[in-house]
C-alpha cells in the first residue's frame, strides 16, 4: 500500500496547538456564562442592575482565583457542601 503524504499539509506547531486549546477553552467559558446569565433573565426574572450586580462579584472572584486568595475547588466545594451543588471534579 503507496502512502502519499499531502503536500499542502502543514504540521501544527506548539503554539498552534497551544492557541487552539485556548480558544476552545475561551468560548467553553464564553458558553456557560451566557447560558447562566440568560437562564437567570429569562427564568428568574433578574433586571439589568442585578445582572450587572453578579456581574461585578464574578470578576472579584474570577480576580480572587487569579491572585490565589481562593481556588476554583475550595469553591466547587463550598458549593457542593453547603448548596448541594456538585460541581466538583
Amino acid at each position: 500500500m503507496n502512502k502519499r503524504v499531502n503536500p499542502r499539509r502543514q504540521p501544527a506547531s506548539h503554539a498552534d496547538v497551544k492557541r487552539a486549546k485556548q480558544e476552545v477553552a475561551r468560548k467553553s467559558v464564553r458558553f456557560v456564562q451566557v447560558m447562566i446569565l440568560s437562564a437567570l433573565a429569562d427564568k428568574e426574572g433578574w433586571d439589568r442592575e442585578q445582572m450587572q450586580h453578579l456581574w461585578r462579584h464574578v470578576m472579584d472572584l474570577t480576580d480572587s482565583v487569579s491572585r490565589g486568595y481562593v481556588s476554583v475547588a475550595d469553591l466547587s466545594n463550598t458549593l457542593w457542601e453547603e448548596y448541594g451543588v456538585d460541581l466538583r471534579d
